[in-house]
């Protein structure tokens, strides 16, 4: 039995990361056209509805990769 271990952005190399990014780039872009024939009304919601599920996770994983962590707002002590 082999154990499934998952990757997260916090545990990928800057080289997996950039890779990963770049092939989330590149799935949507492929599946872009299905989204246009979609709002163009050429193949119907349902007939796209699977593809749109799946540009949806790749678009949250591709947010999760590029946004940047934020750092708590310091607070100054302005009674020194």
């Amino acid at each position: 039995m082999s154990k499934k271990t998952t990757t997260t952005a916090a545990t990928m190399t800057p080289e997996e990361k950039e890779g990963r990014i770049n092939a989330l780039r590149e799935l949507l872009r492929r599946s872009e056209s299905d989204a246009v024939k979609a709002y163009e009304g050429i193949i119907s919601p349902s007939d796209y509805a699977a593809t749109k599920l799946q540009r949806q996770a790749w678009q949250t994983e591709l947010d999760a990769l590029t946004t940047e962590p934020t750092l708590p707002a310091l607070r100054y002590n302005h009674h020194l």
